[in-house]
């Protein structure tokens, strides 16, 4: 592709996806069943004992053994993208082409995909400009979503940006350079590819995550990827027997309408403050600040969540969103 572009002698764009980290796992028995003859070869299996364990999931036998086949699947994810720079490079294009890395979503986990948890939401943004940015550089102090991107591109290209974007371009921050309305990140969720609806709503800052489930009824159970593999039926098997993981498995499956969590000091939110007095009054900020992030970005649910206290609304909103799902395409193909 590079070559071909060098020959055109043309601006390029080149969007490579990596099937990886997705499911199945590297190594695992389903993804030798998926790919049979085709499997991609496992270039490093990891062993439980050698992970890092991610902070969200119970540390058990189970659960550690197919996070280190995420693991593995991580690597060769990166090997993907190496393989994509070095052809960059040995094309003589490198130094005249921007490359993003990013990621739509956390990993197919519990807690981490298809949610408005950070976990989920919190996801890589590398960004190689030479001659623009210095390598190693890291801004932490702005928010930046998936929305910002096309406004950034479309800068960077010195192309008219399309009216009405939701997304506001993050060039100045590429330069290095501050930028005013940065300080919290709002995240919508709305229904899984089986055309099930969980509506969930996220605003964040630096220290604090609030997150409203508008499907939660203590009856609708959530599925889905994450719920899908080896971690979730060790999981469900370990709630028998352990109060803290049942915790986690109820809240999971059901979740509760608010969560409020201090991300500063507990990143994998485990301790929802929803009920903590101590907190009442930045509860109340992150309400008004919700309430102020849908209202901006025109959220089809902001009048529920303005209502979301009287009786019927949220039973009424809800049987909106499944009739909803009934007119959204089946996935069929991938």
């Amino acid at each position: 592709f590079f070559n071909h572009a060098l020959d055109q002698g043309k601006p390029f764009f080149l969007i490579a996806n990596s099937h990886d980290p997705h499911r199945p796992f590297a190594g695992s028995r389903s993804d030798t069943l998926t790919w049979g003859d085709n499997m991609p070869p496992v270039t490093r299996q990891f062993t439980p004992d050698e992970i890092e364990m991610l902070g969200y999931l119970p540390d058990i036998g189970k659960v550690r053994r197919e996070v280190a086949q995420y693991y593995g699947s991580v690597y060769r994810c990166d090997q993907n993208i190496g393989a994509v720079l070095r052809a960059l490079k040995e094309s003589g294009l490198e130094e005249n082409t921007l490359v993003i890395f990013l990621s739509d979503h956390g990993a197919a986990f519990p807690f981490s995909k298809a949610q408005c948890y950070l976990n989920s939401s919190r996801t890589p943004l590398i960004v190689k400009w030479p001659g623009t940015i210095p390598p190693g550089s890291v801004n932490s102090s702005h928010f930046v979503t998936g929305i910002d991107l096309m406004p950034t591109l479309l800068e960077i290209a010195g192309l008219p940006l399309v009216p009405d974007l939701d997304g506001q371009s993050f060039l100045p921050l590429l330069h290095n350079e501050g930028q005013e309305d940065r300080e919290y990140a709002y995240s919508s969720f709305y229904q899984i590819f089986a055309r099930i609806r969980y509506p969930m709503r996220c605003v964040q800052n630096k220290d604090f995550g609030y997150i409203y489930n508008f499907w939660s009824d203590q009856q609708l159970e959530i599925s889905g990827d994450a719920t899908g593999g080896l971690t979730w039926r060790a999981m469900v098997e370990a709630a028998e027997r352990d109060p803290e993981i049942a915790a986690r498995v109820e809240l999971f499956k059901y979740r509760v309408p608010e969560e409020f969590y201090n991300f500063k000091d507990d990143p994998d939110g485990l301790n929802n403050l929803v009920h903590d007095p101590a907190y009442a009054l930045e509860l109340d900020k992150f309400r008004k600040q919700m309430l102020k992030m849908m209202e901006r970005y025109k959220d089809p649910a902001v009048e529920a969540f303005r209502n979301r206290d009287q009786t019927g609304v949220m039973e009424e909103f809800m049987e909106q969103q499944r009739e909803k799902a009934k007119n959204t395409r089946p996935v069929e193909k991938f």
